[in-house]
């Protein structure tokens, strides 16, 4: 099942999304590599995939990748920038693989919109004994390392700036994690960051400020919104098509492995 807010927001306009996301470090999933035991060629799936963001960082460590996405939009960009990999319709709660198969899952920047219970039995279902996952969300620093001209887009955005996760989505506000905690399928969550940065068009970012689902400002405010975001950065990188920023981002890391019978 799709929650209708994501599928609003992402159905429309998956090109804004590959246009305005950031992509992963290759650090970061090196390091999850390190923490369930992975080798180069272990075959993993990228779970929710959407534009296959994360995609290419697990291609990129020379891991063997299978994408499950179930938006059409988002599959039709993946299939263009992702060619040599197989991208599925599929839920996290119907993960269309057979028992067994995966050596690991990776989830980038979507456990907020599960039923993360019944997620985590099927991610556990399709993993092999020893077998884990890994969550990965791009987020801004937090304002006391940000440069000020993010600091002060943050106070544009307010409560619509990026945090841990949408607190509207069904499991915002970090219940996702108690939620794994409690259904039993996997150890103890471990947790790593990676900081980098990206330097991007300015009307990219203001894609990037207009593909989150929780971005959901009526119409006058979100006229407002993107206009006073425009003139912030504009104020920072200067007019024109070819202005850039380079913004921040610190890359959360949780990872776990499936818990076996005693």
């Amino acid at each position: 099942m799709i929650d209708s807010r994501a599928a609003r927001a992402w159905s429309g306009d998956a090109e804004l999304y590959e246009r305005g996301r950031p992509g992963f470090p290759r650090e970061a999933v090196l390091l999850a590599m390190v923490g369930l035991g992975l080798r180069p060629g272990a075959r993993v799936l990228d779970l929710a995939a959407g534009t296959g963001k994360l995609t290419r960082a697990l291609v990129s460590a020379h891991l063997s990748v299978v994408a499950v996405e179930p938006i059409e939009a988002m599959r039709a960009v993946f299939v263009g920038v992702c060619p040599d990999v197989k991208v599925l319709d599929g839920t996290a709660e119907g993960i269309p693989l057979t028992d067994g198969c995966m050596d690991a899952v990776f989830v980038g920047q979507a456990v907020h919109w599960f039923d993360v219970p019944v997620a985590c039995r099927e991610i556990g279902r399709v993993l092999r004994a020893g077998g884990g996952v890994a969550l990965l969300r791009n987020d801004w620093p937090a304002v006391e390392q940000a440069p000020s001209w993010l600091v002060e887009l943050r106070a544009v955005l307010g409560s619509r700036a990026p945090g841990e996760e949408p607190a509207r989505a069904p499991y915002g506000g970090g219940r996702w994690q108690q939620a794994i905690a409690d259904s039993s399928v996997f150890e103890q969550l471990e947790s790593a960051s990676v900081e980098h940065a990206e330097t991007i068009a300015v009307d990219s970012v203001l894609a990037q400020i207009a593909s989150w689902s929780f971005f959901d400002a009526p119409g006058l405010e979100r006229e407002k919104l993107t206009r006073d975001s425009e003139r912030v950065l504009r104020a920072h990188a200067g007019p024109g098509a070819e202005a850039t920023v380079t913004v921040p981002y610190l890359t959360q890391l949780r990872w776990a492995r499936r818990a076996e019978p005693s």
